[in-house]
């Protein structure tokens, strides 16, 4: 049965591309199979194939193997070949950039990363010499100020015998204004790091001195 399916798919092969069978080919099937390819009986042999000796819908997929393998195949144009390679494009350089993106802002982190060490191990020593003593202390504190600060950042230093108890609030929400975080934002780093230290300090000193005062 194998055999004879074979042959009758050589015999539609040579028909769909329009070679002429002859009477050679047919002496050669009829060989191959017991009869001609035009004989009643041949199609009946073959299941899924008529009498008319066309292929039909079966349960072997013939037709649709025989369409596949003949029917001619669509090859892309080249305006479709020129749009998807400009796509392709489009998304490697994207990609390209968000790497590079990517890349500068871990290399810019990493030098701020080094910028504030360096700063700290230079200046925490200053911050802390003039911290130590005045713990809490917001008038000592505020009138020592332009001792830490940076030059030219406009503090007029307060004498601390001029630093009446009834004008502390005052004078701390000005010097909060010289350090806040807010108001140093454009300055350089060494200048953020002071302001950082010493408004922190600056307003665990208020915390204290407003618990004293309620008390």
């Amino acid at each position: 049965m194998i055999l004879v399916r074979l042959s009758r798919v050589c015999y539609l092969f040579l028909k769909s591309i329009s070679l002429p069978v002859n009477a050679g080919d047919n002496d050669l099937l009829g060989g191959l199979t017991g009869l001609s390819p035009n004989e009643d009986g041949f199609d009946e042999l073959i299941p899924g194939f008529g009498g008319s000796g066309q292929p039909s819908n079966n349960e072997f997929g013939v037709d649709d193997d025989l369409d596949s393998l003949f029917n001619p195949v669509e090859l892309p144009r080249e305006s479709d070949k020129r749009r998807l390679w400009e796509r392709e494009k489009i998304i490697k350089d994207r990609m390209e950039k968000a790497i590079a993106d990517m890349n500068n802002r871990d290399h810019q982190i990493q030098t701020e990363q080094e910028e504030r060490s360096r700063i700290s191990e230079t200046l925490d020593g200053e911050i802390k010499l003039w911290a130590t003593g005045k713990e809490g202390n917001l008038r000592a504190l505020i009138s020592s100020l332009h001792l830490v600060l940076w030059p030219g950042c406009g503090w007029e230093a307060v004498s601390l015998t001029d630093f009446t108890y009834a004008s502390v609030k005052k004078v701390y929400k000005k010097a909060n204004l010289y350090v806040h975080p807010d108001k140093v934002h454009q300055k350089g780093a060494q200048q953020k790091y002071i302001a950082k230290k010493v408004f922190n300090i600056l307003q665990e000193a208020w915390n204290k001195f407003n618990k004293e005062e309620l008390s």
